[in-house]
């Protein structure tokens, strides 16, 4: 019988803490991004955020997909949110070279 998807106790806590590691990575470069002299908007910050937080969940995906300890699943997801778009364009340059 295949193992179901968030069904052990501490699945949510797990998933919880990656989208917030995602999420402040996503702010970090946002504010990194702001030092260098780039104009703060507030659609800026919150199309930065909402992109980190989708990385950080396809990345905590994969971890999950590929039983990942916690510690290092958070470690990635708060990497993938640092990197926002720039992680989903390299997962679709790598899954789309497969296919051609």
């Amino acid at each position: 019988m295949p193992e179901r998807f968030l069904m052990q106790p501490g699945d949510y806590l797990v998933a919880l803490l990656a989208m917030f590691a995602a999420i402040w990575g996503g702010l970090v470069s946002y504010f990194r991004r702001i030092q260098s002299g780039e104009q703060h908007s507030r659609l800026a910050a919150i199309a930065h955020i909402a992109t980190s937080g989708f990385a950080g969940f396809i990345a905590w995906l994969g971890c999950v997909g590929a039983e990942v300890p916690a510690p290092f699943t958070g470690v990635i997801c708060g990497l993938a949110g640092h990197m926002g778009a720039e992680f989903i364009r390299l997962l679709d340059h790598r899954f789309t070279d497969r296919l051609k």
